[in-house]
Parts: structure tokens; C-alpha cells; sequence
């Protein structure tokens, strides 16, 4: 298996059945609408006129390129070294394949979805805050061409697999945070 960072509603990441549970979950435990984000959106400002002025932005998923098993862990053990632990909290917390950064959250936390399924959640502005800090030390591009370019010469050269990482995170990060979707660290 390998692992995939995807900005998009939780439709797009579990079958039918838990992505509803845990869409339903995210909305009463944190208010965060994982599913269907403008559907209120639109209800709300189709009263007030008419349907045509509802902007909806074009993209609204992002799917990184896959990565190896091993790449969330080294990115995690990077930024540890780099940048501490303590001062990393949300990107340490999340367990590859489990877990999801969202609006809404002031603390990494479990949370269970149903009997066999528990998440991990934190918030999606720490990790932008915790990846900047981390850019900063390791020296690397925050803006989304110079990470796209990095990543591309990166790529190409069998580069160290938590810069690669990193570069396609926080494109992820970003894209998560202008759509207003959560964003999903799955295998």
C-alpha cells in the first residue's frame, strides 16, 4: 500500500456508509461539514437570490501523487528533529491511514466514528503553522509554484522522501484550507 494526502469531502475517501458516519460524526462533534460543504452554503444564499450567483470553486479535491509507506513516518521523524516534538504536536498525531486535519479543532484528538472505527483529528491551521515553522529550518518553498517546481526536480532525482512529503503535505495543506474541505491522510 502506499500512501495518498487527499483534500476532498469524506465521500471521496470511505465507502458510502462511514463516509455518512463519519461526516455526521466531524458535524457534531466539531461543527465541520466534511460532505456536501456547499450544499448549506447554497440553501442559504439561494433565499436571499437566484441560484446562478451560488460561486462554487472548480476544484474541489485534491489528490496527491502516492507516496511510499514509509513517507509519513520520515516526514514525522524529520520534523522532530528539525523543529521538536512539542512544536509539532498536530503532524505527530496523526497516524498514516487514520486520520484527518479540519477546521474546528484546537487539540489533536481521538475520535470514534462507530464500534471498529476511530479517527484521528486535528486542526488543519496548526499543521499549516507547524509545516511553515518546519519549511523555515529545513529551508524549503512555501508558495504553491516553487513547491510544485521542487517537488517535480525532487521527484526526478529520487530525492529524500520527507522533503517529497513535505512538498506534496503542504500543497495539500493549502488546497484544504482555501476549499474548506478536510484533509485526509489515507493508505
Amino acid at each position: 500500500m502506499s500512501l495518498v494526502l487527499q483534500a476532498a469531502p469524506a465521500s471521496h475517501v470511505f465507502p458510502a456508509d462511514l463516509a455518512r458516519e463519519v461526516s455526521e460524526t466531524l458535524e457534531r462533534r466539531f461543527g465541520f461539514i466534511s460532505d456536501n460543504q456547499y450544499t448549506k452554503l447554497e440553501t442559504f444564499i439561494s433565499k436571499l437570490s437566484p441560484p446562478a450567483l451560488v460561486r462554487k470553486p472548480n476544484d474541489q479535491i485534491f489528490h496527491s501523487d502516492e507516496l511510499p509507506d514509509t513517507a509519513w513516518e520520515g516526514l514525522q521523524r524529520k520534523a522532530a528533529e528539525l523543529v521538536g516534538a512539542g512544536e509539532t504536536q498536530h503532524l505527530q498525531f496523526v497516524t498514516a491511514g487514520r486520520g484527518v486535519y479540519i477546521t474546528g479543532v484546537l487539540e489533536p484528538q481521538l475520535v470514534r466514528i462507530n464500534q471498529s472505527v476511530e479517527l484521528q483529528v486535528a486542526a488543519l491551521s496548526s499543521l499549516i503553522r507547524e509545516l511553515l515553522a518546519y519549511s523555515s529550518v529545513a529551508r524549503l518553498p512555501v508558495e504553491e509554484e516553487a513547491l510544485r517546481a521542487k517537488y517535480d526536480a525532487h521527484r526526478e532525482s529520487d530525492g529524500d522522501l520527507a522533503t517529497l512529503t513535505y512538498l506534496q503535505l503542504m500543497l495539500a495543506a493549502q488546497f484544504a484550507s482555501r476549499a474548506g474541505c478536510a484533509l485526509w491522510v489515507v493508505k
